[in-house]
């Protein structure tokens, strides 16, 4: 139980430290509600789905197997997906996006940081 835990509980201050290294300033506030919303949405997803999984799928092992299978759906869809937002952000404005879509590491923000 622990180690899930201590995995669980990066999660947000990783999400949050990827944002302000690789997301530009004028897109960070939208970029967390996007995650804090999607997190949400998927525990009330999960709430939702779970006991009918149980009671129609055999027991709570099943439910286990069902995210895991949800998660295989999901990810192939999601990671074009998600590198097609980085390259519309960076072509929204000049060096929009350098730091994520190119790997460039030799721009600073206005905060000095490196992006």
């Amino acid at each position: 139980r622990a180690a899930p835990g201590a995995g669980e509980g990066v999660a947000f201050p990783a999400v949050h430290a990827l944002i302000a290294r690789h997301v530009p300033s004028d897109y960070r506030t939208t970029a967390v509600a996007t995650v804090t919303a999607a997190s949400y949405a998927g525990a009330a997803f999960a709430f939702g789905v779970t006991p009918y999984v149980v009671v129609t799928g055999g027991g709570w092992e099943n439910a286990f197997f069902f995210f895991g299978a949800a998660a295989l759906v999901w990810v192939p869809l999601w990671v074009p997906a998600e590198f097609q937002v980085v390259r519309d952000v960076g072509e929204a404005g000049e060096g929009v996006g350098d730091g994520v879509v190119t790997g460039n590491t030799n721009k600073n923000n206005e905060h000095g940081r490196k992006v």
